[in-house]
């Protein structure tokens, strides 16, 4: 179940690049967008967890731990990775990010959160490959330094937010966490908007993508990781979620016309058996628990 979650959340955060994308086109800036989907998302996983009741009701230090980490690190890595959309392709982008799960791998070992299993070590670099040709279609030539330093900056800080939200996991149910991290991303985004005068303004197209990237790429997405977390542990989450590349290069075929590279099939496979070969792992090692 765990897996499953996993691979929902890196499917539906496929979904954002597209979305995101398309809302800049609309003329929307960066913090305005951002502060919209996750204020947006705020008020709906709020209003989710009033429905479940009291047994989901977290206590105000770990709404106040959730809050921090939203409003630091999780709206760090999504403005790094919006703003390094507006200077790089956005399959490039998708390439530098995916250093990510080497990171997240590295950190959990070295924290003692978790040991390297076999099909992990097996996977990790069949997924790694298989992105970097997923993304083989990039434009690479336009990339200047900045967005480079800002992809990786990102990968930083969602492998930051991966490995502290795995401790925040054990005791928050996943919505009322991923609740209030959406509002520390929303009050951080929402300040920098007010700052530079980017409220959200924009017609209905507009409005219909914030809507979009709220509940697909941010309320399933962020609610989906944060349970898969909490079950398979992070390196395994962000392994699993490497299905993001391969969902946001199919949608792009689909929804911008762009069309798939022979290299870029190979490399989709290769995320496929990646997860299949993690997921293996994993039923076997729930089997022998």
């Amino acid at each position: 179940m765990g897996g499953a979650l996993c691979i929902l959340a890196g499917v539906a955060y496929g979904s954002v690049g597209i979305f995101g994308k398309l809302a800049l086109d609309e003329g929307l800036s960066v913090p305005a967008m951002l502060s919209a989907r996750f204020a947006l998302a705020a008020l709906i996983l709020w209003g989710i967890t009033a429905a479940l009741g009291p047994a989901v009701r977290p206590t105000a230090r770990d709404v106040r731990r959730a809050v921090a980490l939203g409003l630091v690190v999780y709206g760090a890595q999504a403005g790094f990775y919006f703003w390094s959309l507006t200077r790089l392709d956005a399959a490039f982008t998708i390439l530098l990010v995916q250093v990510a799960p080497v990171l997240v791998a590295v950190g959990a070992v070295a924290f003692g959160r978790e040991r390297l299993s076999r099909a992990l070590l097996v996977s990790l670099p069949i997924a790694l490959i298989g992105t970097a040709l997923v993304a083989s279609g990039a434009s690479v030539g336009s990339a200047d330094a900045l967005g480079v330093v800002l992809a990786l900056l990102c990968a930083v800080a969602y492998a930051a937010y991966m490995l502290l939200s795995h401790a925040v996991v054990a005791t928050v149910h996943p919505v009322p966490l991923s609740a209030a991290v959406c509002t520390g991303s929303a009050l951080a985004f929402g300040g920098w908007a007010i700052v530079r005068g980017e409220l959200p303004h924009t017609g209905a197209a507009g409005w219909g993508l914030i809507v979009a990237l709220a509940l697909i790429g941010t309320v399933v997405a962020i609610t989906a990781l944060a349970a898969g977390n909490a079950r398979v542990g992070p390196s395994t989450a962000v392994l699993l979620e490497t299905v993001e590349p391969l969902t946001a290069t199919i949608l792009a075929y689909i929804v911008l016309g762009e069309r798939l590279q022979p290299l870029q099939w190979v490399g989709a496979a290769l995320v496929v058996v990646a997860v299949v070969v993690v997921s293996g792992g994993l039923g076997r090692r729930h089997r022998s628990g």
